[in-house]
């Protein structure tokens, strides 16, 4: 299983989830007009991180379940 993951995250599908995932949040950001004041940045980004993680495991997971 970590070798498959291992080999997912240098895959070209893994840079295309990236890639996807960087351009929704940013279409978003504007959208939503967040506001994210400095010393909130830290937790803003950090929820950022934790959606795209669980994002790229359930992209994982949803590959490899087939």
């Amino acid at each position: 299983m970590l070798k498959k993951f291992g080999q997912f995250l240098f895959s070209w599908e893994y840079v295309a989830w990236l890639i996807a995932v960087l351009v929704i949040i940013c279409l978003i950001v504007p959208i939503l007009r967040i506001d994210v004041k400095e010393e909130e940045q830290w937790r803003f980004l950090s929820l950022v991180g934790v959606v795209f993680t669980l994002g790229v495991i359930a992209a994982f997971l949803s590959h490899h379940m087939r």
